[in-house]
């Protein structure tokens, strides 16, 4: 997937959060392109939980490499910072993201092309601060054929150049669950965008809405 990690570091434990961050809690906003550790945020606020932030904000390299004088405020900013960044994700219902792959050959008898980025059972994994986490969606068997008559898919490939591709896909989130993997955030695919990767040529290549 596309965001950037963030800087890795050793996670405390977590524990229970307050009611308002009961676990399965969903809301109505978007996520616009969240990096990793707001995803990681996210989780954590819908499995109702705490993250570490302290312990997160102590392995910052403006905290480690600050001398004893100015220490405690470099501290207090990078606590800040990620208290911040969770905040973002408050209210979090839907995300949008971007993921590149590459179309299949053209599948004359269903009339599409494949997208790998939506292969029945996918799921994208993170990692954040020394936590691995994972995004699955329930519904990528729905999404895996992206359909096209026969002159339009023509046409695609011809724009698509060496058949790479972004999808830039909208999810309705449902769930977080903790698992012996880490953090799993579970979600459905509500439509996408294909669009060109040709430099200096990014054309919408066409559209779906997924029942």
């Amino acid at each position: 997937m596309s965001p950037t990690p963030a800087p890795t570091a050793s996670a405390a434990s977590s524990s229970e959060a307050s009611p308002s961050s009961a676990p399965g809690v969903v809301g109505t906003g978007t996520l616009d392109y969240p990096d990793n550790l707001q995803l990681l945020l996210l989780a954590y606020r819908l499995v109702g939980q705490t993250p570490p932030l302290e312990a997160w904000a102590a392995q910052a390299p403006t905290v480690r490499t600050a001398d004893e004088f100015s220490r405690a405020a470099a501290l207090k900013a990078e606590l800040e910072r990620l208290e911040a960044i969770a905040a973002s994700t408050a209210e979090t219902g839907f995300l949008k993201l971007k993921t590149d792959c590459n179309l299949s050959e053209y599948d004359a008898g269903r009339g599409g092309y494949y997208l790998p980025a939506f292969e029945p059972g996918v799921s994208y994994s993170f990692e954040a601060y020394g936590e691995k986490f994972a995004l699955q969606l329930g519904n990528s068997a729905d999404a895996y054929l992206w359909p096209l008559a026969p002159d339009a898919a023509r046409e695609a490939l011809r724009k698509a150049g060496m058949r790479a591709v972004d999808v830039d896909m909208r999810i309705a989130i449902g769930r977080a669950t903790r698992r012996a993997g880490g953090l799993l955030i579970e979600g459905r695919v509500l439509d996408y965008r294909v669009i060109s990767r040709q430099y200096g040529n990014p054309a919408q290549l066409g559209a779906v809405a997924l029942r």
